[in-house]
């Protein structure tokens, strides 16, 4: 499905987006505080022993037809996704930057991780994230805790 800029920002509630500038770049782009927080998280989940990666949801510009392409992921799926190497256990961060607030779906999304006994937070700042990180990683060495097993019967 193909949408034009701006009713792709009225979809998802974002300001105003300009085009890619013609002809030669600039130089390399400055990277946002988001895609730095970003990295971040990666990088401190990656050293506390998940294995992770960026999952893009945006739409995706299109320069031949100067538009964005909707992208068809789940609607509020985190930026930061992956699993926990020693339990299997699976890690959702929704990263956000200076003003930004979770969305209906992006709030679900984390719940619905929380419901199933992952890692799963609002990540404004790597501090905060490694705080309750390190009390979910306490909880799950805890011999008072739960292990939830799903098992599927034939």
């Amino acid at each position: 499905m193909k949408i034009s800029a701006k009713d792709y920002q009225a979809q998802h509630g974002r300001g105003a987006t300009t085009a890619p500038a013609k002809g030669k770049p600039s130089g390399p782009p400055k990277p946002s505080p988001a895609n730095c927080l970003t990295k971040a998280v990666i990088q401190l989940l990656t050293l506390r022993g998940f294995h992770v990666w960026r999952q893009n949801n945006g739409g995706v510009w299109d320069p031949t037809r100067q538009m964005f392409r909707a992208n068809s992921s789940t609607p509020g799926i985190s930026d930061v996704l992956g699993y926990h190497l020693a339990t299997g256990r699976i890690a959702a961060v929704e990263v956000k930057a200076g003003k930004d607030k979770l969305s209906p779906d992006q709030t679900a999304f984390l719940a619905g991780i929380q419901r199933a006994g992952g890692f799963a937070c609002c990540g404004r700042d790597v501090g905060q994230v490694e705080a309750e990180l390190k009390e979910y990683l306490a909880a799950l060495a805890s011999p008072d805790q739960a292990i939830n097993i799903i098992t599927t019967l034939p």
